[in-house]
């Protein structure tokens, strides 16, 4: 288990926010392709995120700063089935 000291050092780092930019665009991807997408680069994304002690509480909180962009830059995001 990640201490808490540990995580905020994690938290911080710059393959963070490497991990929220993959996200989003392997979301983007899966969003296009739709179902089954890309399920290899989710695997990897889910190791990255493992390799980095992030909790699925983080996973969410990525997910949703990637929705959040999506729907800045197209409204009908909204009406997407599988977010």
């Amino acid at each position: 288990m990640v201490s808490t000291d540990e995580k905020t050092a994690i938290m911080n780092e710059p393959t963070l926010k490497g991990l929220s930019e993959q996200y989003l665009t392997d979301l983007q991807t899966y969003l296009k392709q739709g179902p089954p997408g890309n399920l290899q680069a989710a695997h990897d994304l889910g190791s990255r995120a493992v390799a980095m002690g992030l909790e699925t509480l983080d996973l969410a909180a990525i997910h949703e700063k990637a929705l959040a962009s999506l729907r800045a830059t197209d409204p009908g995001i909204d009406s997407q089935t599988d977010l």
